[in-house]
């Protein structure tokens, strides 16, 4: 089960626009438990605008002690045409995330949190083994409107129309809207770039010389260690992966 807590602190869900309390959020919690839920996610959203360390540090404890056996980490994104953007409220500069990112994941592994994803800590043998199967390139059906689905290095998606969803299903059994197969090349570095994600590392055999380049000046840089042909990111380099990603591309 995961829970959507998303912050213990009253002011930060009313500034998120969450419909419940701090108080309601433990109740949740309580209750998941009492029905025998012997493995439960926690959201934490941080880095919000005006949130200081300090904040973010006693939100993170209050999380860690409901004793869940799975948290997972979010910043606050405000995309065009939101509520808060309209608001003209803007999520903080990559420099203050990147720096907050770095304490939570210090303060979060110091609780018996495995590390072993970007933005995801598990106490061992809890690891998301749904995630876990995207971020190796595993294969994964999905079901309903919108839903994606990856085969084999062909991935396929459900059209975003509840009322053409029904339609196409009543119709022909199913209602997939596009499609695309990637060349073994694109579906290699896809899952290499994906696999950086996690904190094992990921293998780098095949990959081409000009990658290779970029790679060994991450290395240098202190963003990726390799061991053989096994590539992970540091904590330096998990804090700005999606930059090195889109240097790698």
């Amino acid at each position: 089960m995961s829970l959507g807590v998303q912050s213990l602190n009253d002011s930060n869900l009313k500034f998120l626009g969450r419909s419940h309390t701090s108080s309601q959020a433990k109740d949740a919690y309580a209750i998941l438990r009492k029905a025998n839920f012997s493995n439960i996610n926690v959201d934490l959203i941080y880095s919000l605008p005006g949130q200081s360390s300090e904040d973010i540090a006693l939100d993170v404890d209050e999380l860690a002690a409901l004793g869940s056996e799975h948290i997972s980490l979010y910043t606050l994104s405000v995309e065009k045409n939101s509520e808060f953007y309209r608001k003209n409220i803007r999520a903080v500069d990559s420099q203050k995330q990147g720096e907050d990112y770095l304490s939570v994941v210090k303060q979060i592994t110091g609780k018996k949190f495995n590390h072993y994803e970007v933005s995801n800590f598990a106490k061992s043998g809890f690891e998301c083994r749904h995630n876990m199967n995207y971020w190796t390139g595993g294969n994964y059906i999905g079901l309903g409107v919108s839903a994606h689905s990856h085969i084999d290095g062909a991935r396929f998606w459900n059209t975003d129309s509840l009322e053409k969803y029904i339609q196409m299903v009543d119709e022909t059994g199913r209602a997939k809207e596009g499609e695309e197969k990637l060349e073994s090349a694109a579906y290699f570095m896809e899952t290499f770039l994906i696999g950086l994600r996690l904190t094992q590392g990921v293998d780098g055999t095949g990959l081409p010389q000009e990658k290779q380049l970029i790679i060994n000046e991450f290395v240098k840089l202190g963003f990726l260690e390799k061991n053989g042909y096994k590539i992970k990111a540091t904590l330096k380099g998990l804090s700005v992966l999606d930059e090195l990603c889109s240097r790698l591309i």
